[in-house]
């Protein structure tokens, strides 16, 4: 006669089948049947990637061999779509983070294969991660191999005026992520820009936040720190073509005529200097930051073997006719959608 299981034990048993199932499909998700992160960091095959600083790309000569991985640390608002767009035509694949997260998105051995050199007959660079992330994001601590980094900065008050007008001309149901902003409510002057940054300056970090981590009491200092050493290249919104030439010069891009995209329209909601001035007093922080960011810009612009004003004047020039022969090329019916 076979003994009957006492109740409880068999809801701990069943329990404990329920709670292995759902480990199972966790580790599925997050690695797809392959190896974890930590199994890959123990065997040596992730981790241990480093920088390309900005004087090993420019005044070094480096190989074809070489080719390195490009993350691209995206902050809304800094012409960073564009950029996008400039870098997608350069590399071979664009690997897009899902909020800050790349991984699970992209599984273990998968990141690991998409970082590998290129082949000898791609004719474009392997790829490039892009998100809006921060420097302590994990596909920093996971980079098999030397990679660059690149960023955009924006003057800070300017950077919140188009943020704010941007927003403005986006119908309510896109919004809702900073419920109860209302598009009316903006465009009618009830909902400053001001107002804005006070009420919904949490769900976007300033500048000087993605290059240093939170609770340090000297995080400016830090940020500025961290932006010199842990990004390869970065630029200014203000000057883009020149930052255009610059990564070009540095990184051996080849296709880099652009259209901006993300402009926003005339219809956006006002902003007026009075709230513009209060709002510089709000980001004391930010603005000291990117004083700092801009002197360092100057200098290793000065240090070019090559004069960077005179590039840019023919790259400008250069633009202006692209610009000109897609405005005069017979218009396709997708071109509004892709365009």
């Amino acid at each position: 006669m076979t003994a009957k299981v006492p109740l409880q034990e068999s809801r701990a048993s069943s329990h404990a089948e329920e709670q292995a199932r759902r480990d199972q499909e966790i580790r599925r998700l997050k690695v797809s049947l392959g190896a974890t992160f930590e199994e890959l960091e123990a065997a040596g095959k992730v981790g241990g990637g480093r920088l390309y600083s900005f004087e090993e790309l420019l005044f070094a000569e480096l190989s074809r061999d070489t080719v390195p991985p490009l993350v691209f640390v995206h902050i809304p608002k800094t012409g960073g779509s564009t950029l996008n767009r400039i870098l997608t035509k350069n590399y071979r694949w664009r690997l897009d983070s899902y909020g800050p997260d790349f991984f699970p998105r992209y599984y273990p051995d998968e990141f690991v294969a998409l970082v590998r050199p290129p082949l000898p007959d791609d004719t474009r660079r392997p790829v490039f991660f892009t998100g809006h992330i921060d420097l302590a994001n994990e596909i920093f601590r996971y980079m098999p191999v030397r990679y660059v980094a690149v960023t955009l900065l924006r003057e800070p008050v300017q950077r919140i005026v188009s943020h704010y007008r941007f927003l403005s001309t986006l119908p309510n149901r896109l919004l809702s992520s900073l419920s109860p902003l209302q598009r009316e409510d903006m465009l009618s002057g009830k909902v400053t820009v001001v107002d804005f940054f006070r009420k919904f300056h949490s769900h976007f970090p300033l500048q000087y936040q993605i290059f240093a981590p939170t609770g340090l009491s000297a995080q400016v200092d830090t940020a500025i720190c961290g932006l010199s050493h842990n990004i390869s290249i970065f630029g200014l919104q203000e000057r883009f073509d020149e930052f255009v030439v610059l990564a070009a010069a540095a990184l051996g891009l080849v296709d880099i005529l652009y259209a901006p995209i993300n402009v926003t329209t005339q219809t956006a909601a006002a902003v007026s200097d009075a709230q513009q001035e209060e709002l510089a007093s709000l980001l004391v922080d930010d603005i000291r930051f990117y004083r700092a960011a801009v002197e360092i810009y100057d200098q290793r612009a000065a240090s070019l073997p090559f004069s960077l004003k005179d590039r840019t004047a023919a790259f400008c020039a250069a633009k202006k006719q692209y610009l000109a022969a897609r405005r005069a090329g017979a218009p396709h019916r997708w071109r509004a959608a892709y365009g």
